[in-house]
């Protein structure tokens, strides 16, 4: 299973990606909705987690773009 952690801290990435590494997924980065949106665009991804609030666009909003362009995704927001 390919995850996408989104936050817009750093230490938030890093906590969930260890986390998440150590129970065998993979798991790729990002630190704003607009590089998540390019990744999403050329790496299939099963999950995203995302953080609901983030300068510039919001997590409800990336949700919102990520269900009109991958919609079989599952989006889970964190906060």
């Amino acid at each position: 299973m390919r995850i996408l952690v989104l936050d817009d801290q750093e230490i938030i990435r890093v906590q969930l990606k260890r986390i998440l590494q150590k129970s065998g997924y993979a798991v790729t980065e990002a630190s704003d909705a607009r590089t998540a949106l390019e990744i999403l665009d050329r790496e299939p991804m099963d999950l995203v987690l995302s953080d609901i609030r983030m300068p510039g666009m919001t997590g409800l909003e990336l949700m919102k773009t990520i269900a009109a362009r991958v919609p079989d995704i599952a989006v889970v927001m964190v906060s």
